[in-house]
C-alpha cells in the first residue's frame, strides 16, 4: 500500500527451479534424492543440492502454495520467477527427474527446465498473472508467455522482443550498482540505451524499460548501499 500510494508497483521474485538451497533445507522432500553425498561434494563442489525436484509432483504443489500466498500478498500483474543459473547436474543423477524426462520426451536438463517452467507459467496464467525470468529461461525454449529480464549483456532481450516477448533490460555492463564505479561509471549509467539499436521498432516496443540492480550480500551498511546507488540510479530513471 505504501508503494501504491507513490505510484510504484512492488514485483516479487520467488528464486525457482535454482538459487533454492535454504527453501530445500527446511522442505528436503522436494529436492532430488540421487547418490552419496561425497560424490555430490566431488561433483559440484557443493555441499547440497541446490534446485527443486521437477520429477516429483510434490514439488510444483510445494511451490504453487508458496505462489499462493506471494500473490495474495503482491498485486502486481508480474510475478518473477528467477530461473537463473541453475546447476541442472543433480537433475541428470536424480531418478525421478529421469523419469519425468522419458514421461515427457524431453533430450536434456535444458529442456525438463523449460517444461518445468512452462508449468509454473500455466499456474500464474490461471491465475490473471504474467511469469517474468531471467535471460537463462530462454534456455530450452521460452515459455508462451513470459517475459525476460535480460542480465548477461542484452543477447537475450534482444532474442526474446524478436520471438515477441516484452523484456526488461539489466545487463551487467550498465545496470549492477554493486559493481564499482571504476567498472560502471555515473556516465555510463546516464548514457545507457535501454532499446538495442538493432531491433525494429515493433520489436523495440518489447522493451519495457531498465532495472537497476544492486546486490548486498557485501555491503554492511545502509550507507554504503546509497553510495553505490546514488547517482547511478538516476541515470537510468533519466533513460526510462
Amino acid at each position: 500500500a505504501y508503494a501504491r500510494d507513490r505510484f510504484i508497483t512492488v514485483v516479487p521474485e520467488i528464486e525457482m527451479p535454482g538459487h533454492s538451497m535454504p527453501a530445500l533445507a527446511a522442505y528436503p522432500e522436494v529436492s532430488c534424492t540421487f547418490f552419496a553425498q561425497t560424490a555430490w561434494r566431488i561433483a559440484t563442489g557443493m555441499n547440497h543440492p541446490t534446485n527443486y525436484c521437477p520429477g516429483k509432483e510434490r514439488t510444483f504443489q510445494f511451490l504453487q502454495d508458496v505462489l499462493d500466498e506471494v500473490m495474495a500478498l503482491f498485486p502486481s500483474e508480474v510475478i518473477h520467477i528467477g530461473g537463473d543459473e541453475v546447476n541442472k547436474y543433480q537433475w541428470t543423477k536424480c531418478a525421478d527427474c529421469q523419469k519425468r524426462m522419458e514421461q515427457e520426451r524431453l533430450e536434456d536438463p535444458e529442456a525438463l527446465q523449460s517444461w518445468f517452467l512452462h508449468r509454473i507459467e500455466t499456474y500464474l496464467n490461471k491465475k490473471g498473472r504474467a511469469m517474468m525470468g531471467w535471460d537463462e529461461i530462454l534456455e530450452g525454449g521460452l515459455a508462451p508467455n513470459a517475459q525476460v529480464m535480460s542480465w548477461r549483456g542484452e543477447a537475450g532481450g534482444i532474442a526474446a522482443a524478436k520471438q515477441g516477448h516484452n523484456v526488461v533490460m539489466s545487463p551487467t555492463s550498465h545496470c549492477y550498482f554493486d559493481y564499482s564505479y571504476q567498472a560502471i561509471s555515473t556516465q555510463a549509467a546516464f548514457e545507457y540505451e535501454p532499446v538495442p539499436a538493432g531491433l525494429t521498432e515493433e520489436e523495440g516496443r518489447r522493451v519495457r524499460g531498465a532495472q537497476a540492480n544492486v546486490w548486498t550480500e557485501w555491503m554492511p551498511t545502509w550507507s554504503k548501499v546509497e553510495s553505490m546507488v546514488f547517482p547511478r540510479i538516476l541515470g537510468i530513471a533519466d533513460r526510462l
